[in-house]
């Protein structure tokens, strides 16, 4: 059984990953109109929260009350929180406005293609692509040998990988991470609201993700245009 559950990350590269995670995100859900009133209105319930982190949603295993597709943000809103947190860090650098609130970025992933409903997530290629259509320099890969290059390059970094390499059941997850000058930073690792220290290499803060056992699938590169 232990193979079975390595199959997928070992065996099944990272581009045909993100093809049929594509694939499977390009149907929009019919939910997204009600689940943007609804969570226009439960947003207002992590606002404290997020001033305490300094804009940043760090907690997602508390927004079980946030409707994502057909299921919650506390299930599968990582992808989005992620690009929430680079989209803050972007407007605090620039001394610009966040060019959209939490619940309509929501709404507009809905509206885009989410995977079976949201019970997957978001496609790293949708992320991608929404990102370019702000004007913002994006570079994508797949492949694992280019991800510390790309982590140098950019200040601001989408990163998408397995949990356990191990064992496709503990699933995926995307993070935003800050590249300040060579120190690294990571948001909403873990979900519970702890913001884990700071590390001094991409190299270094990926062997400290869930104890060396990640492995990535993708990284996002964004530069302000």
């Amino acid at each position: 059984m232990e193979k079975l559950w390595s199959f997928i990350p070992h065996k099944i590269h990272n581009s045909h990953m993100i093809r049929i995670l594509d694939m499977f995100c390009k149907v929009p859900s019919m939910a997204s109109g009600r689940n943007l009133l609804h969570n226009q209105s439960a947003f207002g319930n992590h606002q404290k929260t997020i001033a305490r982190n300094k804009g940043y949603i760090e907690d997602q295993n508390h927004y079980r009350d946030l409707r994502f597709g057909r299921t919650s943000v506390r299930f599968s809103g990582c992808e989005v929180i992620a690009v929430y947190n680079a989209l803050v860090d972007l407007s605090q650098d620039f001394s610009s406005d966040i060019p959209f609130s939490f619940p309509e970025l929501l709404h507009i992933f809905e509206k885009k293609g989410i995977i079976f409903s949201g019970i997957f997530g978001t496609s790293p290629k949708m992320l991608e692509r929404f990102l370019k259509s702000l004007g913002l320099g994006v570079t994508m890969s797949v492949h694992e040998k280019d991800f510390e290059r790309i982590a140098n390059d950019h200040d601001y970094l989408l990163y998408t990988f397995y949990n356990d390499k191990n064992d496709i059941r503990a699933q995926i997850h995307t993070v935003y991470i800050s590249n300040k000058k060579g120190t690294y930073t990571v948001h909403n690792l873990y979900g519970n609201g702890e913001r884990p220290d700071s590390c001094s290499s991409f190299h270094q803060l990926c062997s400290r993700i869930n104890h060396g056992k990640s492995k990535g699938i993708s990284m996002i590169g964004i530069l302000k245009d």
